[in-house]
């Protein structure tokens, strides 16, 4: 039996849209994953089943970052359940969010749409 428990800012649940609330939701439960086979494989299978993944221990919490070449499926995918979400989201906007905490080469643009969604002046505010 493997349990996470995901924890969210509370700032981030009080003033960013629900597009930004929800991809959050959606990376956290990626990274979950990823610790439980990271816990579940042996080092060398873990390397051969996800070979672009790259871990960074943050204050002793492993993160994973994916080289956008080697995961641009998922990403797709990602953005993909945003639009589903909300059909007026542009889908490169989509495909930004879905990119942030998973590909570490986006660029300055990229980066200041995703801040909008943070701070909620794009996308649906909570009610």
């Amino acid at each position: 039996m493997y349990n996470s428990t995901i924890t969210l800012n509370k700032d981030i649940l009080l003033n960013s849209s629900k597009e930004y609330i929800l991809v959050t939701m959606y990376h956290e439960a990626v990274h979950s994953f990823l610790n439980l086979e990271e816990k579940r494989l042996t080092p060398t299978q873990f390397a051969i089943k996800y070979p672009n993944l790259s871990r960074i221990d943050n204050n002793q919490v492993p993160r994973y970052y994916f080289n956008h070449n080697g995961f641009a499926s998922f990403i797709n995918k990602l953005a993909d359940a945003i639009v589903s979400f909300n059909p007026n989201i542009p889908y490169s906007d989509a495909v930004i969010l879905s990119k942030t905490g998973i590909v570490t080469n986006m660029t300055n643009a990229e980066l200041l749409i995703n801040q909008s969604y943070r701070n909620g002046t794009k996308g649906q505010k909570c009610n």
